[in-house]
């Protein structure tokens, strides 16, 4: 894929972060899936708005796509991080099957 035609450096960001912020404005797309919490803060300042993989799979969850408790599962196998109260929070929101 052709990364943006401008990418300025001034975000402070990694490269991928900040063509993903620029491509995503230069595209049109409103979302972007980001994690790094400065690119997540650059992004909503750019007028994006941005989720998190958790946020997403919370999402997913509430509309019935996905099981969010076996991706749970399936992220404490790799070296993603978050907070335990974070998915205790999530698992509430969503509605029990």
């Amino acid at each position: 894929m052709k990364g943006p035609a401008t990418s300025p450096r001034s975000l402070g960001l990694g490269e991928g972060e900040t063509e993903a912020i620029f491509l995503a404005k230069e595209l049109g797309i409103p979302f972007l899936l980001i994690d790094e919490r400065k690119g997540y803060y650059a992004a909503e300042a750019l007028g994006l708005k941005p989720i998190g993989l958790l946020g997403f799979l919370e999402l997913c969850g509430s509309r019935g796509w996905i099981d969010f408790g076996e991706y749970v599962q399936r992220l404490r196998g790799t070296t993603f991080r978050f907070h335990e109260g974070l998915i205790i929070e999530i698992k509430n929101r969503l509605p029990k099957r």
